[in-house]
C-alpha cells in the first residue's frame, strides 16, 4: 500500500530513457541521474482510498472591475449595444444576488473524507479555470511500461494576496508536474513525492501535450511561454520559446498535438485596455516541438482568417478567458469557442495550415432561441424588454475528435434570459444584457449538451447529481453563466465510444457554512455573509457507444463529504480505464471565488476508473412498460451458455446483441418473427472472455438491456 516499487523497467525509464530522449534541454546528464536516484530513494506513494425563472429581471448596474487572472466573474450578466443578432462585443457589467431558500440542514456532523485514487500533490490556489477545463492528463506506453503524466496549477504557499485576499495568489503559483506508474491501474504509483513549479515567475494555466517519445510540453501565462521536458519522469522543464511577450493582452493558452507532432495553440487576446474586450481567439502553430511559432491567426473578429490562408472576413467575437477549447487528431484540428449566446467551431483538415473547407465553413454547435415576452417603461421614453428564460450554453465546453475525423462537443447548460434597455422607439439601438438565473434550485434539471459534428440533433446528458439531485442546497462558487453540471471533459477509446466526466452535486451531501453573497466580485466593499447549506462537489462519469444516441446513467466517482472539482479526463480511454485527475478539499466551493473561506489546501488525485463500473447503456429501463418486453438471463454468471427468456414480445423480428464494456459488439443474432409472447434464446458464452457484458434486445424500435457476467 505504501512505497514506490522500482522495477528494472522503471529504472530504465527513470534514468536511461530521459537521457536517450534528451532533446538538448540538459547540460549535465550525470546531474540528472543523481537527481533521479535521490528522488527514487525518498519517494513514498500516497495511500490509495477505494471509497472512491425565478428570472431576476433587473440586474444591478454597478460596473465590475476586471481582475487580470479571472474572467468571467461571479453570476453577472453581459451586455452589448444593438440587436440580439448584432455581433459587437458583450461587456461584463454587473451581478445578481444569490437566492438562498430556507431548508432543513442535512449531514450536520459530516466527517470529511479523502479523494479516490493516488494523491499527486496539493495546492492553496484551488481555482483551476475560469470556464472550460483544459486537458492536463496523458497516458503513455513504452513496451510493457505504462505511465500517466499530469500538470496542475499549484501554489504551495498559503499567503494571501494583499489586494484580492486570494490564498496562493503569489509568486509560488505555477504549473506543477508529476507522473505515475500505471502498470497496475488499481495501485497507481506516484513518481514524485514533492512536485515542483515549472516556471520562474508567477504563472499557470497549463495545458498538456505529449510527444511521440513521451516528453510533454505546455504553454503558460503570463506572458505566454512554452515549456517542455525530456521524457517521462523528467521534472526539469525548459522554457523552449516565448510565444507572446505582451502579458496584458495575451492570456489563457490551450494546446493540442496532432498526428505529426505539430503543436496547436490558442489563447485569448484582449483588444481593450486593462484586459477589456473585445476578445479574440488567436491560433498559432509550431512544427518543431514549440521552439518556434507561426504567425498569429485570428479565428474570430473582424479580420478572422478563412480558407485559403490569408483570406479574411468578418466573424463574431469571442467571450474572453478560458471560453474555448481545442483538439487535434491525425490531420484534423478543431477549435470551439463561445460568444456568450452561442458556441461556434473552426476546423482545419490539413494540420492547421488552412481553416474551414469552403464546403462547410464556420460551424455552429447550438444557438438558443430567445423570445421577447414582456416589457416595461423605465422612464418617459425608455423601455426594458424581457425575453423568456431558456436553457442556454454556458462558457464551459470541451471537444474531442474520433478516428473518422468527426468532432464531438460537450457544453454546459444554464438558465439564461436577455433584457434589452433603450428607447421605446424600436428603430433605436438598445443595450442587451445576457443574464444568468441565480437560483441553484431552478438549475436542478440542467445538464450537459452533447453534439457530434454532422448530426442534426443535440442531446442533453450529464444531468445534475446524475439526474437525482433534489434541488436542495447551495452550489458554492458557481461561476457566471454556468449551471449545476460543470466543467465537462470528453474521452474516447479505440472503438470511438465517447466518455464524459463532469462536476456536479449530490442530494444531501452538504456542509452548513457561511459564504459571501455580495452582489459582485469585490474585495473593496463590506462582505455580505450568509448561512447556507453548501453542496460538496462530485465527479460524475457517463458514456455512449459509437453511432448510438443513448448515454448511460452517470456514475458518481467520488465519496461523500469530499469536495471534488475540476476533473480533467485523459483523452485516451485505454485498457477499459478512465484516467481522471481532480482536486479535493474539505469545504464546498473554492477559495479564489469565495475568499472568506479558510486558506486550506486542496489535494490533487488521479484515479483509474474501471469502465466496467459504468452503468449500462439503454434507451429504456429493463422490462420498461413502454416496450412491454421483459428479460431474464440464467445462469448469470454464465460459463458455457446463457439462456435468455423474453416476455411481452410481439410478432416482430428480434435482435439480440452482446456488447463488451468497451462498446464492441462481440455477438449478434436475429430471430425470425414470432407468434407468441414468450421467446427463449440460448447465447453461447464459452468463447467469451471472463468479464462483464451487456445484452441488448431490440424489437420494433424499442430496446431493453440486461447485464451478463461470464466466468470460466
Amino acid at each position: 500500500m505504501f512505497g514506490f516499487n522500482v522495477s528494472s523497467a522503471s529504472i530504465k525509464k527513470l534514468y536511461i530513457a530521459p537521457l536517450k530522449k534528451n532533446r538538448g534541454h540538459k547540460e549535465n546528464n550525470m546531474g540528472l541521474i543523481a537527481t533521479r536516484f535521490a528522488i527514487t530513494l525518498f519517494v513514498v506513494a500516497c495511500s490509495f482510498v477505494y471509497v472512491l425563472s425565478a428570472q431576476i429581471r433587473a440586474p444591478f448596474s454597478t460596473p465590475v472591475k476586471h481582475l487580470n487572472e479571472m474572467l468571467p466573474l461571479t453570476n453577472q450578466p453581459v451586455r452589448w449595444v444593438g440587436s440580439v443578432t448584432d455581433e459587437r462585443q458583450p461587456v461584463v457589467v454587473s451581478t445578481s444576488p444569490i437566492l438562498i431558500p430556507s431548508r432543513k440542514v442535512k449531514n450536520e456532523n459530516l466527517v470529511q473524507a479523502e479523494g479516490v485514487g493516488a494523491k499527486v500533490g496539493f495546492t492553496y490556489y484551488d481555482f483551476q479555470t475560469n470556464a472550460s477545463m483544459p486537458n492536463r492528463l496523458t497516458y503513455f506506453q513504452d513496451g510493457s511500461d505504462k505511465y500517466l503524466q499530469i500538470l496542475w496549477m499549484t501554489s504551495k504557499d498559503s499567503t494571501r494576496d494583499a489586494t484580492t485576499r486570494i490564498p496562493g495568489f503569489n509568486v509560488s503559483r505555477g504549473s506543477h508536474y508529476n507522473f505515475l506508474d500505471a502498470l497496475d491501474p488499481d495501485n497507481l504509483s506516484v513518481g514524485i513525492e514533492n512536485w515542483q513549479k515549472i516556471e520562474a515567475e508567477r504563472a499557470g494555466w497549463p495545458s498538456i501535450v505529449q510527444f511521440d517519445d513521451g516528453s510533454i510540453g505546455t504553454p503558460s501565462h503570463t506572458p505566454i511561454r512554452f515549456y517542455a521536458n525530456a521524457g517521462v519522469g523528467d521534472e526539469q522543464f525548459v522554457e523552449v520559446s516565448s510565444v507572446s511577450t505582451n502579458p496584458d493582452t495575451d492570456l489563457w493558452p490551450r494546446a493540442a498535438i496532432d498526428g505529426q507532432n505539430n503543436v496547436h495553440l490558442i489563447y485569448n487576446k484582449s483588444q481593450g485596455t486593462n484586459n477589456a474586450g473585445p476578445y479574440q481567439v488567436i491560433y498559432r502553430r509550431s512544427s518543431d516541438g514549440g521552439s518556434s511559432w507561426g504567425p498569429e491567426v485570428y479565428l474570430t473578429g473582424p479580420t478572422a482568417v478563412y480558407w485559403p490562408q490569408g483570406v479574411t472576413g468578418t466573424n463574431i467575437n469571442g467571450a474572453g478567458g478560458d471560453t474555448y477549447s481545442i483538439a487535434a487528431r491525425g490531420s484534423n484540428v478543431v477549435v470551439a469557442f463561445h460568444d456568450y449566446l452561442r458556441v461556434w467551431y473552426r476546423k482545419s483538415t490539413d494540420y492547421g495550415q488552412t481553416w474551414d473547407d469552403p464546403t462547410s465553413g464556420l460551424g455552429i454547435v447550438y444557438n438558443p432561441t430567445y423570445t421577447y415576452v414582456d416589457s416595461a417603461y423605465i422612464g418617459v421614453d425608455s423601455i426594458e424588454v424581457y425575453s423568456d428564460t431558456v436553457p442556454a450554453l454556458s462558457t464551459m465546453s470541451d471537444v474531442i475528435i474520433d478516428s473518422e475525423g468527426k468532432a464531438h462537443f460537450a457544453i454546459g447548460q444554464y438558465l439564461g434570459y436577455i433584457v434589452q434597455r433603450g428607447l421605446a422607439d424600436p428603430s433605436s439601438p438598445r443595450t442587451n444584457y445576457v443574464n444568468s438565473v441565480n437560483s441553484d434550485a431552478l438549475h436542478k434539471n440542467t445538464g450537459i449538451w452533447y453534439f457530434k459534428e454532422g448530426d442534426t440533433l443535440i442531446y442533453t446528458v450529464g444531468f445534475a447529481g446524475g439526474g437525482e439531485w433534489d434541488g436542495e442546497g447551495t452550489i458554492v462558487s458557481r461561476r457566471a453563466l454556468s449551471g449545476s453540471s460543470r466543467y465537462p471533459q470528453l474521452g474516447i477509446d479505440a472503438q470511438d465510444n465517447i466518455y464524459l466526466a463532469y462536476t456536479s452535486v449530490k442530494t444531501g451531501d452538504i456542509l452548513p457554512m457561511q459564504i459571501d453573497t455580495t452582489p459582485k466580485y469585490s474585495q473593496a466593499e463590506p462582505d455580505t455573509l450568509s448561512n447556507v447549506n453548501g453542496l460538496f462537489g462530485h465527479i460524475y462519469l457517463t458514456h455512449k457507444f459509437k453511432n448510438y444516441p443513448m448515454w448511460s446513467a452517470p456514475v458518481n466517482m467520488t465519496p461523500d463529504g469530499s469536495n471534488s472539482l475540476f476533473a480533467t479526463l485523459c483523452d485516451d480511454v485505454v485498457n477499459s480505464r478512465l484516467y481522471v485527475a481532480y482536486s479535493v478539499s474539505d469545504v464546498p466551493g473554492d477559495r479564489v471565488t469565495n475568499v472568506e473561506l479558510a486558506a486550506t489546501p486542496a489535494d490533487i488525485y488521479v484515479n483509474a476508473f474501471d469502465a466496467n463500473l459504468l452503468n449500462p447503456i439503454t434507451s429504456v429501463d429493463e422490462g420498461d412498460a413502454v416496450s412491454g418486453i421483459g428479460i431474464a438471463v440464467l445462469p448469470n454468471p454464465a460459463d458455457e451458455f446463457a439462456r435468455v427468456s423474453l416476455t411481452g414480445v410481439t410478432g416482430g423480428r428480434i435482435s439480440v446483441s452482446v456488447v463488451s464494456t468497451d462498446g464492441r459488439r462481440v455477438a449478434q443474432s436475429y430471430s425470425p418473427s414470432v407468434a407468441n409472447d414468450i421467446r427463449e434464446l440460448v447465447i453461447p458464452t464459452r468463447d467469451l472472455s471472463t468479464g462483464a457484458y451487456l445484452l441488448v434486445v431490440e424489437q420494433d424500435g424499442y430496446a431493453v438491456t440486461h447485464r451478463l457476467a461470464v466466468v470460466h
